[in-house]
């Protein structure tokens, strides 16, 4: 199941960069399995672009990611908010008319985008036409409707055993919409024209539909009800799909899917910071005990098979930046050295009497590797452990500078700041009620071995309590920023959402998740200092816009690779 969410977040990340390159809308990315633009979830609300994951493949969902594309390029997403009706079905036809228009205007000269959108939409037909869909006579209107325009505005006919189930029902629409379907073709190129029959297609379909329903004596089917009859065969994958609010409520989503469509403004208070503390592990735990814990990391870390040097080179790679360093004399071409000259009078045949800008590669960076050092991270450590001695070995290999930094409470269920809440009355909305932790493995400017053994400090049990994960990256931002580093890199390795008990109990729902989020989000808007998270077996992208999953126990060479690509991706 984990290796599926693994596969899941790639494909989100191709299909995301795809989307960018073709709508050349720099602000597309996934969180939590939701599509957002500018920060906020963008909505597709239609039915063609969800996909049932047992019948699915990933050409179908580069249709989908093509068919997201084409909506970002030619449809104005605030004219057609003024534009639809509010009504549930007549606005989930205008959707559909919207949508196939902008694909049939996907450009001929990307014929590959063209023929991934079409595959996805019949598809979808075969799913919807199999699932039982038209058994129903409003079933069967609106799926006639769907094939219908969408062989009008693709000039294109349907497949035939498709095209003769719904032959009687697209005859009757010569009566109903002949005109209006005609009226759609000609006006596909200008959203606002083509909106006018496509308006009066919805209102006629659902009037005929509520009609067709009393005589029936099925009076009580609500637009509610059809839309879900419509989106039956097509739930079970939200992979490339994003409803905002209406897909959190149909489907019970909570956490960190749910914190995803999230529009919010939050006020974050602390109740108090008398008892925080920044705490400096080679202070806090005994040397012999940071030798003992030291050897047993060492003990796993040989167990491993990681190329470290070959990782190093990769980074090195990755990170270089060329930097002129001067000049290389005695070159076959570039600029004339006027000091050879006098070569050229004693050797006529010299020709090496030019030179070139000399580069070298400059790796000006830095990276803060920030560990949740919550309770349920207990469980990770070792691996944790392993996993960040071997990526800060490697960087600094290659010349890149690191710090180690986790965050966990100074205590369990609120503790001495929980007690004079108490005391105080208790006021309503308190904020945060506990004390932060704030813990350092490595600083940025004390080399590896010199902080091998304070690294091996992940492993101390007791460590381990709750989370309040937005301040502690407020905490490493701010280091960061002072670095005078030209890249400055925050890379967040966790296993869920923030958890203090008291202060979830106390405040608004998901207060802690909000402020999580607002804290990533601007810091990705920033551009001094950038992110990416490792969740441990749970999918962070509902929080970062850039990240990876890991499989803890499958932490191979290809898996520090995703890793190091991860680094350099970030933002």
């Amino acid at each position: 199941m984990a290796q599926l969410e693994v596969l899941q977040q790639k494909l989100e990340h191709w299909c995301a960069a795809s989307i960018r390159a073709i709508a050349g809308e720099p602000t597309i990315h996934y969180r939590g399995h939701y599509l957002n633009r500018k920060g906020l979830p963008f909505p597709i609300r239609v039915a063609h672009l969800q996909l049932d994951a047992d019948t699915s493949d990933y050409r179908h969902l580069r249709g989908v990611a093509d068919g997201i594309a084409v909506r970002l390029l030619f449809s104005d997403d605030e004219l057609h908010k003024t534009l639809r009706p509010e009504n549930g079905l007549q606005s989930w036809i205008f959707e559909l008319l919207e949508q196939l228009r902008v694909e049939s205007l996907a450009p001929d000269h990307l014929p590959g985008i063209r023929s991934n959108i079409r595959k996805c939409f019949l598809h979808w037909a075969d799913q919807a036409n199999a699932s039982g869909l038209t058994e129903s006579h409003a079933g069967m209107m609106v799926f006639a409707l769907a094939i219908t325009a969408w062989s009008r505005l693709f000039s294109s006919q349907p497949p035939h055993d498709i095209e003769d189930h719904i032959e009687a029902t697209r005859m009757s629409f010569g009566r109903l919409i002949g005109k209006q379907l005609r009226d759609m073709k000609r006006l596909k190129e200008d959203q606002k024209a083509f909106s006018v029959p496509a308006l009066d297609v919805a209102r006629i379909i659902q009037e005929e539909i509520q009609g067709l329903s009393l005589v029936d004596g099925d009076d009580d089917k609500s637009d509610e009800d059809i839309k879900s009859l419509i989106n039956k065969s097509n739930t079970s994958l939200r992979l490339l799909y994003a409803d905002g609010a209406d897909v959190d409520q149909a489907n019970g989503v909570s956490g960190v899917n749910a914190i995803a469509s999230m529009d919010f403004e939050l006020n974050y208070k602390v109740y108090s910071t008398a008892f925080d503390q920044v705490v400096d592990m080679a202070k806090k735990i005994r040397a012999a005990k940071l030798k003992e814990m030291r050897d047993s990391l060492d003990k796993r870390i040989q167990q491993q098979s990681v190329n470290i040097p070959r990782l190093s080179r990769y980074f090195a790679k990755l990170f270089a930046v060329p930097k002129l360093s001067g000049w290389d004399f005695g070159k076959e071409e570039g600029v004339l050295d006027a000091g050879s000259l006098t070569r050229l009078v004693t050797s006529p045949d010299e020709r090496k009497l030019f030179r070139q800008e000399a580069e070298k590669p400059l790796l000006d960076c830095v990276v803060s590797v920030l560990i949740d050092n919550s309770g349920s991270m207990q469980q990770h450590s070792a691996d944790v452990a392993i996993l960040v001695d071997t990526l800060v070995r490697a960087l600094e290999l290659a010349r890149i500078k690191t710090e180690v930094l986790g965050f966990t409470t100074m205590e369990w269920n609120g503790g001495k700041v929980h007690k004079q809440w108490t005391r105080d009355g208790s006021p309503e909305n308190p904020g945060r009620l506990n004390s932060v932790c704030h813990n350092i493995y490595k600083r940025a400017d004390t080399s590896w071995r010199r902080s091998r053994q304070t690294i091996a400090g992940l492993l101390k049990a007791d460590l381990y309590r709750e989370s309040i994960d937005g301040e502690a990256l407020e905490w490493a931002y701010g280091r960061l920023s002072q670095r005078s580093e030209k890249r400055r890199i925050i890379m967040v390795i966790s296993d869920g959402s923030p958890m203090d008990t008291m202060t979830h109990l106390a405040n608004e729902e998901n207060y802690l998740d909000k402020h999580l989020k607002q804290v990533a989000t601007g810091i990705e808007e920033s551009s001094n200092v950038h992110l990416c998270a490792l969740g441990v077996g749970l999918d962070l992208s509902a929080y970062y816009r850039q990240s990876l999953m890991i499989l803890d126990k499958e932490l191979d060479n290809k898996a520090y690779f995703e890793i190091a690509d991860l680094l350099t991706h970030a933002n």
